[in-house]
């Protein structure tokens, strides 16, 4: 019920990777090690206590030499070669009132990597990024704060893995801190000095490097903090920094810094930077333009109208390419009509508002009315002020954090003994936030959109047949007990028992989609109980789902606490009221059963096959190439099997820019495969997925994507050695777009297409002269230099050799269905 703010100061910088040195940070205990899942344990040596932990099978040795004041436990799951850990050994502490960072990384296992808090909480004014893994923010109390980090991978199956880690936040004054803000960029072989400093502890005090490195040519004295020497190497060098005072126990202090090292026979003309979404099919590129000795961006065209742009720059920046890729789909009016929904809000009603303007479908966008979008947040405030159980916690605000954002700290009980645990940010967003709970078009029925009318209001009679929600979720202390089967689990216990209240009769009436719709019928059968139940555990506050399966003609719910929970709130003759209980539907004994593959939806369209939570599977691994045999991104792959009353789709999938999908189905079953893509569509043999291993299908599209491929230009001529171009490239995030199936059960009213974000993408790079850039542009054979497939991340620099001009590309033209987010940085220099 209360409402918590945090007012965050986000540093953004980009660091390479973190080494794991043992014993390092302010966690609880004096020297720690891990060995990667995988590897086996075996006992820690060394000056502290340290320990060895994995998962796997064979011997290993664990090797413990930190002073630092904590350790960090972990542990990892998945197979094979490459298994998932996390290595970061530990975390520095902090001082209420400064800004603190420090980033997370993985070892092993397949990127893009998720990070989340799956357990206690991180100091208060401090987040966690999911897709970075940087825990970052300004401490606002001081204490000592213990919470387990989780990191899954996009291997498939997925894997991973967690850690326990501890932050000490102290007040100021008591505290040791580091002062430095910042260190003066150096010059190649110009002798360099800058020396660090801290406050506070107790003297003397020791300095280190903890990840990164240092220019080539520069040292850091561990005695006194000052880093010297003469560079030998041009770049930007990030690292990061430890100090340690000599305390009792120790205290420590951390951050990161960079330092840019020039080139003096190098005068820098002129730069670029952007962030840019590249759609499917496009470029971007940046061309030096010889004649004027400049830089010039050469990028798709954007349809956004001025007000929809003024809306992107007001929205969080985790959300503002989301935003704007929502927009470039609709007509100019409805821009201009969500634009000022966003520019007209404050907060806290912002973000909520912007998230869903970004994430109902624009089908869905263009002909609802959109106030339903303003009265969905407020009313999740208004929820907040009223329930116990629950609290809104915003971090930051529009004004004060680019990254502001909101979520849920919810109470649960296990075991008799009280929890509080914060809920992930993408799941508040889609599970509470969002208003759409299936296929449905957000709707007003009779003037009520369903969140204000189940929580507040009720049909006749009142308060004697039915109720409004809040009535029984008013005293409830906890979202659950953890009970299995049990009607005795507080806030889930109760809106069963509002569902049961609401509904007195099965089926036999026609299955309206929309929720309200439903409620006032008061009966209906399994699909219609789906959706009210979702609908209402939104409504209060709690992440609900509809869940069920096509093919065996059932629909239930999940409700999510650090997982998803399988609900099934009503109860019948043939089942009893049920909760954390997946594997009991194999047991029913239906004609039907036993499961074939079980869906999710997520209400932008997007659904997700899930059926590794409620049966024994087998993985089908899927690929599919063009004619060409290029990998095909955003294909549809509608999963059939023998179900009841007909054969529907049982699963649903789609492939990734490798054009790759791996779904789970159930074990010993026969599927069809039907594919459905714009590169051309086809019909696989059936399927059957045998008791042992993964079953891999590969299928050929009819039709190809005009790849560019560039052949290598060969050894450059000799330079003129006037101008060069430094570069730097990152790909942060892509948004794949897909549409629902339009044969679903309920049947949505149209198709909805939604946009699935993933974080670490690629693209392809290739820098090239101006003949061979009118080759490729008009579709013909070319030639190009520092051509880089797929990558992630590039940086360097190209001496021009030519009197032309050059173009630096980045490219997404190998994918139809998947939009890259890329950020770009060219240097233009010319010698002196």
């Amino acid at each position: 019920m209360k409402r918590v703010y945090f007012i965050l100061i986000v540093i953004v910088t980009v660091f390479g990777l973190t080494f794991c040195l043992p014993g390092c940070g302010s966690n609880k205990k004096s020297g720690s090690s891990q060995n990667p899942p995988g590897t086996g344990t075996g006992p820690g040596t060394g000056t502290g206590p340290g320990t060895g932990t994995g998962t796997g099978t064979g011997t290993g040795t664990g090797t413990g030499t930190g002073t630092g004041t904590g350790s960090g436990t972990g542990s990892g799951t998945g197979t094979g070669a490459n298994p998932l850990w996390i290595a970061t050994d530990s975390l520095w502490g902090g001082t209420v009132g400064i800004p603190y960072s420090r980033i997370l990384t993985a070892a092993g296992g397949t990127s893009p990597f998720t990070w989340s808090i799956s357990s206690g909480f991180l100091p208060s004014g401090l987040n966690l990024t999911p897709s970075t893994g940087r825990i970052s923010g300004t401490p606002t109390a001081a204490g000592s704060f213990d919470f387990t980090v989780k990191v899954t991978d996009g291997s498939a199956p997925l894997q991973e893995a967690t850690k326990e880690f501890s932050i000490i936040i102290e007040e100021p004054g008591s505290a040791l801190t580091l002062e430095t803000e910042s260190l003066p960029d150096a010059v190649l072989g110009v002798a360099y000095s800058g020396t660090l400093s801290a406050a506070g502890g107790t003297t003397p005090y020791a300095w280190s490097i903890l990840s990164g490195s240092l220019p080539d040519g520069l040292s850091l004295s561990p005695s006194t903090g000052e880093i010297s020497g003469t560079p030998g190497t041009a770049g930007i060098f990030d690292f990061a920094v430890r100090v340690e005072d000599s305390s009792s126990p120790q205290k420590t202090a951390g951050e990161e810094f960079s330092i840019t090292v020039t080139d003096p026979a190098w005068e820098k003309l002129d730069s670029v930077s952007l962030e840019v979404r590249i759609p499917a099919g496009e470029r971007v590129c940046v061309r030096f333009n010889s004649s004027s000795s400049a830089l010039e961006v050469l990028r798709p065209q954007e349809n956004l109208t001025s007000l929809a742009k003024d809306a992107v720059e007001k929205a969080p920046k985790w959300l503002a390419h989301e935003l704007a890729e929502n927009f470039s789909f609709l007509g100019s009016s409805i821009q201009d009509s969500c634009a000022r929904l966003i520019l007209d809000a404050s907060d806290p009603y912002l973000d909520e508002i912007v998230f869903c303007v970004a994430h109902i479908a624009h089908e869905d966008l263009a002909v609802m009315d959109l106030a339903i979008i303003r009265e969905n947040a407020e009313h999740i405030y208004s929820a907040d002020d009223v329930l116990d159980y629950v609290d809104v916690i915003d971090y930051g605000t529009s004004g004060s954090d680019p990254n502001y954002y909101s979520t849920t700290r919810y109470w649960v009980e296990e075991g008799g003994v009280r929890k509080q645990v914060e809920l992930p940010r993408d799941i508040y967003y889609y599970y509470i936030v969002h208003p759409v709970v299936m296929v449905e078009e957000p709707q007003y029925i009779d003037g009520y959109f369903w969140r204000d009318f189940f929580f507040n209001l009720c049909d006749p009679p009142d308060r004697v047949t039915y109720f409004p929600l809040k009535d029984v979720l008013i005293g409830c202390q906890s979202v659950w007990k953890c009970k299995k089967n049990s009607d005795d689990n507080d806030a889930i216990a109760a809106v069963a028992e509002w569902i049961n209240i609401s509904f007195v009769g099965g089926g036999g009436k026609p299955d309206p989609t929309q929720p309200l719709s439903i409620h006032h019928t008061h009966s209906g059968s399994c699909t219609p109980h789906a959706i009210v139940t979702a609908a209402a555990t939104r409504t209060a506050l709690i992440p609900g789902a509809a869940t069920g399966s096509h093919a065996n003609n059932h629909k239930w719910n999940e409700f999510y606490d650090r997982r998803w929970v399988q609900w099934e709130p009503s109860k019948s003759e043939w089942n009893g009221f049920m909760i954390d209980d997946p594997r009991a539907y194999d047991d029913w004994g239906w004609e039907w059963m036993p499961i074939s593959a079980v869906l999710s939806w997520r209400g932008d369209g997007y659904s997700e096959t899930i059926t590794e939570r409620y049966t024994s599977v087998k993985r089908l691994d899927m690929t599919v190439t063009d004619a060409d045999g290029n990998p095909v991104d955003g294909v549809q792959l509608k999963i059939s099997s023998a179900g009841h009353p007909r054969p529907q789709y049982a699963g649903i999938g789609y492939t990734d820019t490798s054009g790759k999908c791996n779904v789970a189905l159930a074990s010993a079953k026969s599927f069809g495969i039907k594919i459905n893509s714009i590169v051309g569509d086809g019909t696989t043999e059936s399927v059957k997925v045998e008791d042992k291993g993964t079953v891999s299908r590969s299928a050929t599209l009819s039709g190809s994507i005009p790849v560019p491929k560039p052949g290598a230009a060969g050894q450059l001529p000799s330079p003129l050695d006037n101008y060069k171009l430094d570069f730097a490239v990152e790909v942060p995030s892509e948004m794949m777009h897909g549409t629902c199936p339009v044969d679903s059960v309920p049947e949505p009213l149209h198709a909805k297409t939604f946009s699935y974000v993933r974080s670490n993408a690629h693209a392809d790079f290739f820098i090239c002269d101006s003949a061979n850039f009118m080759a490729y542009a008009g579709g013909a054979s070319f030639d190009a230099h520092e051509i880089s497939h797929n990558i992630s991340s590039k940086s360097g620099d190209f001496i021009i050799p030519s009197n032309d001009d050059w173009f630096v590309i980045l490219s997404n033209e190998d994918c139809v269905a998947t939009t890259k987010v890329v950020a770009l940085t060219v240097v233009l220099s010319k010698k002196k």
